[in-house]
């Protein structure tokens, strides 16, 4: 992209780096795995400590202490999900799309460039042209020509 380029709204101006948040989205995908193997075996536990007790070989607390880690699983599992799908909005942010269409202005940011959140200057500007607004001093003995021209 270029100063005075046309862009259409949703066209993609900026990309940040997103490595970091790359990562961190591997990582918890792993431990989403980790998680739901760690469910599927206190769940085996439980069935095996729910049939032992039955039959009288168990403690009602062993079963109830694998009901516990079947609870603690899967609240890990939901812990793991709602930091990977908290990654994946933050990654989102890394694009910048261009929120109107029109022309762009000044990019004030090149390859290379640090950009932080609530900087003063912006990335770039966009001017909308359709519609455009245009406002001029006339003297209102031209009114009726201008508003008879408007409407031809």
């Amino acid at each position: 992209m270029k100063d005075g380029d046309e862009v259409k709204q949703g066209d993609l101006l900026f990309e940040l780096d997103d490595a970091a948040l790359r990562a961190r989205e591997a990582e918890l995908t792993a431990n989403i795995a980790r998680d739901r193997a760690q469910l599927d075996n206190a769940r085996r536990q439980l069935g095996r400590a729910a049939a032992l007790a039955t039959k009288g070989f168990a403690t009602k607390a062993t079963r109830d202490d694998s009901t516990a880690s079947v609870e603690m699983a899967k609240a890990s599992l939901n812990a793991s999900i709602a930091a990977l799908e908290s990654v994946k909005v933050a990654r989102s942010y890394c694009r910048i799309t261009a929120p109107i269409s029109g022309r762009t202005g000044t990019i004030n940011v090149t390859l290379g460039n640090t950009v932080k959140a609530n900087d003063t200057q912006p990335l770039v500007t966009i001017n909308q042209l359709k519609p455009i607004r245009v406002q001029a001093a006339l003297p209102q003995q031209y009114f009726d020509a201008v508003r008879t021209a408007m409407q031809a």
